[in-house]
Parts: structure tokens; C-alpha cells; sequence
């Protein structure tokens, strides 16, 4: 999981622009960084992979089954959520590895009062969603809804 060399990498510097945040919602907006901050510290490199998801990308990753929600039922299509990947294994960690991005995300929610849902927790128990570990969002995303 971890890999100093590639931290220090030009592409790893590349990753960290990949998603647009740009009017994304502070909280997300702030965990996003303070996770890969936090993260890059134990030299492991996570990038944020998706906040906004237009209508078209939305449209698209459900026609590749991606996802299961269609557009504007997804937290990524109001700038409340945030999918964070390792930066060589992308959504390849074990479910291990992603217990320990999951445990260090909870800690830095909690420490800043920040109320999120993690899609790595079991389905059914406390989210409405499928397994995905990478993907954050805020817990009453809903209330936040703001046209892009």
C-alpha cells in the first residue's frame, strides 16, 4: 500500500488535480485533502478520483454499471462527495487495506466534526449504497443540493 518513490513522483502530482472540486462543498472539500495529507504522511498515495459527476458522467458510468444511481440521485452530482483511489492500485486495495484508509478517514471526520458516510461499511447497515470504499459522502448530502 505504501510507496514513498511514487509519492514523490510528477504523476502522483498529476493525480492530486484529476477531480474537479471546484464549488464542491467545504467539508468534502477539506476532508478530501486532509485524508491525502493524511495519508501521504504513511507514504501512501491516494488521489481524489471523482467529487463533481456531471449529468453525463453520470449517465455513462451507470450505463457501464459503475453505479446503480442514475442522475441527480448521486452526492458526486451536488458536490457532496468525493471517491478517493490509491494511485497505483486505484480501486484495488484489499478489503484490509481499505479498513485502514476507512479507520483513518472516520478518525479525521470525527476530530473535525464532520458527519459522513463511508461506502466501505457493510451494505445495509449505515448506507444505502453497495460496497464502495473509495466513495465518501456527506450524511445529509440531500440538504445541500446546489445547481453547478
Amino acid at each position: 500500500m505504501a510507496d514513498k518513490q511514487y509519492c514523490l513522483s510528477v504523476h502522483y502530482g498529476q493525480q492530486q488535480m484529476r477531480a474537479d472540486q471546484t464549488g464542491a462543498h467545504p467539508v468534502i472539500v477539506e476532508f478530501t485533502r486532509l485524508l491525502i495529507r493524511r495519508l501521504r504522511v504513511l507514504d501512501v498515495p491516494m488521489y481524489p478520483h471523482c467529487v463533481w459527476r456531471t449529468k453525463a458522467d453520470q449517465e455513462s458510468a451507470f450505463v457501464r454499471g459503475v453505479t446503480t444511481v442514475r442522475y441527480p440521485d448521486s452526492a458526486h452530482n451536488w458536490g457532496c462527495a468525493t471517491d478517493i483511489v490509491h494511485g497505483l492500485k486505484h480501486w484495488g486495495l484489499t478489503p484490509k487495506q481499505w479498513s485502514i484508509v476507512g479507520h483513518i478517514g472516520f478518525e479525521i471526520a470525527h476530530q473535525r466534526g464532520f458527519k459522513l458516510v463511508w461506502g466501505g461499511d457493510d451494505p445495509g447497515v449505515n448506507d444505502a449504497f453497495d460496497w464502495d470504499p473509495a466513495h465518501w459522502e456527506l450524511a445529509d448530502w440531500r440538504a445541500h443540493m446546489i445547481a453547478r
